[in-house]
């Protein structure tokens, strides 16, 4: 999707993205990190697949002026600020999943 967006193809972010959306996205708005056989085997997520998501959301969302993709931008941001951190030292650090 990063690539996609950087690069300037709609067709090829939305066709990712909404494979992505419609397979890997979970309620609270983070991305399942295993796929295989054609279904999901295991639900968690990862912070760095979740990271990338994001923000070839929010590039796509200038490139393309889609606001749309900039609000699941912030709603996976949401939950990597809710379930991918700890508070190390009263700030919020980013560690590998829930």
């Amino acid at each position: 999707m990063l690539v996609a967006a950087a690069i300037g193809d709609r067709q090829r972010f939305d066709l990712a993205w909404q494979w992505a959306k419609a397979n890997l996205q979970r309620p609270d708005g983070l991305l399942s990190w295993h796929w295989d056989g054609g279904h999901v085997i295991d639900a968690q997520p990862a912070s760095d697949a979740d990271l990338d998501a994001a923000r070839a959301l929010l590039v796509a969302a200038e490139r393309f002026g889609v606001a749309g993709y900039r609000h699941e931008a912030l709603r996976i941001a949401d939950g990597v600020l809710g379930a991918e951190t700890v508070d190390a030292a009263g700030r919020p650090t980013l560690v590998a999943g829930p």
